[in-house]
């Protein structure tokens, strides 16, 4: 089974036959199920005249093989299926609405079998396709004991998956839906986009404008305590981020947020959160040492616009979302301007004059070579000494005529 992108719609086509068709056309919402194209009634009153397959991406990479050309066969009951396995990169995500954006790779299932006529009951997740769905899923997990598989088994996981109703004869998918297995996941309208839409960050990412994924592969501080790896590569990333300005400058705070998550993921750690709630609402960052539970670091970005600014950081960042028991709290200033010296200025001068503050700001660098303007001072928080961290980034961008 292969895939491309052709008119904003996935390709899916499969090695075995060479059939093609085509999914991601726009539907409308019907309590828990997207119908988004054909006519289910033909299928109900025909069912001989279609095979039905299954599609659903999962939050994890199996351990089976994605590069055999036929399928896995798995019964259940009297009923046989083909189980179809891939594994695809972040940017080739279409079933799940899960994040898997932090996932280099992740598994993609296809199951395909004869006859299925879905029940879509409006008042419970029980519909004959989740049973088949979790039937497999349990005799996968019982070959790999895979930790995410059982959480998707036992309900604590959500993932919505799609079916398409194909004619045997024109192979032609006549009718697709979009089942979710929990109303709490469920699209509001054809136009929801989720909160914390990766869309932006993804589509730069597929352009190869920021090639993050090999930047977070050079592993020279692997030696390093924990503490010590979480500065170098956040002040990598500043570094890194000025080689992209072109890029950088027209991202939101948020977008650059969750590409610096999206490293710490890939290089250091699986245990970091974003818009994590800590002490007084929730903090832009969260990240735990896997090693020790009890060393975790906290940070805020904000883009400079003026002097507010790096007010409205030292209040979140000295008071509202630190707890004391923090190793390190980051505070990050993304500076978009010409210029870069005055607004480091004022915010050093700010910090500085906070009665929290009890020691002065000195600059820390993990090379001697870096231009990079990263900074180290003590708070007092509730009778706990902490550490912070202040840097402001350069992704200020001109283009040169």
């Amino acid at each position: 089974m292969s895939c491309y992108i052709d008119n904003a719609s996935l390709v899916i086509k499969h090695i075995e036959s060479g059939e093609e068709f085509r999914l991601g056309s726009e539907g409308v919402i019907m309590d828990k199920t997207v119908m988004t194209k054909g006519n289910f009634k033909n299928v109900q009153e025909y069912p001989n005249n279609y095979r039905f397959v299954i599609n659903i991406d999962l939050p994890t990479r199996l351990e089976l093989d994605d590069k055999r050309d036929y399928p896995y066969y798995i019964r259940i009951g009297d009923a046989c299926y083909n189980v179809f396995h891939i594994i695809k990169q972040p940017q080739e995500k279409i079933f799940s609405a899960l994040n898997t954006t932090y996932l280099p790779y992740f598994s993609s299932i296809q199951i395909q079998g004869i006859n299925l006529i879905d029940k879509m009951n409006k008042n419970t997740d029980n519909y004959m396709s989740l049973d088949i769905i979790l039937a497999i899923l349990q005799k996968l997990n019982n070959a790999l004991n895979d930790n995410i598989l059982q959480q998707i088994i036992n309900r604590k996981i959500n993932i919505p998956y799609e079916i398409l109703y194909i004619d045997k004869l024109r192979h032609i998918a006549d009718t697709q839906t979009l089942h979710l297995l929990n109303i709490q996941y469920a699209p509001k309208s054809k136009n929801y986009k989720a909160k914390n839409s990766f869309n932006h960050v993804q589509m730069l990412l597929n352009e190869e404008k920021i090639n993050i994924q090999n930047f977070a592969e050079n592993n020279k501080y692997e030696n390093e305590v924990f503490k010590q790896r979480l500065f170098n590569k956040t002040h990598d990333f500043a570094f890194y981020s000025k080689q992209h300005a072109e890029t950088y400058y027209k991202l939101s705070e948020e977008d650059i947020r969750n590409l610096y998550v999206m490293l710490i993921r890939l290089a250091l750690t699986d245990s970091c959160e974003t818009e994590a709630f800590n002490y007084d609402g929730k903090t832009d960052f969260k990240i735990t040492n896997p090693d020790n539970k009890y060393e975790f670091y906290i940070g805020e970005f904000k883009i400079w616009n003026s002097q507010k600014s790096i007010e409205e950081l030292c209040m979140q960042s000295f008071e509202k979302h630190i707890t004391g028991r923090e190793e390190i709290v980051y505070m990050i200033m993304l500076n978009k301007n010409k210029d870069f010296q005055e607004p480091l200025n004022k915010c050093l001068d700010y910090i500085s004059s906070q009665s929290c503050v009890i020691t002065a700001p000195r600059k820390i660098q993990c090379n001697p070579s870096s231009k990079e303007h990263f900074y180290e001072f003590d708070i007092d928080n509730r009778g706990n000494q902490i550490k912070v961290i202040f840097a402001m980034f350069d992704i200020y961008h001109n283009v040169v005529k």
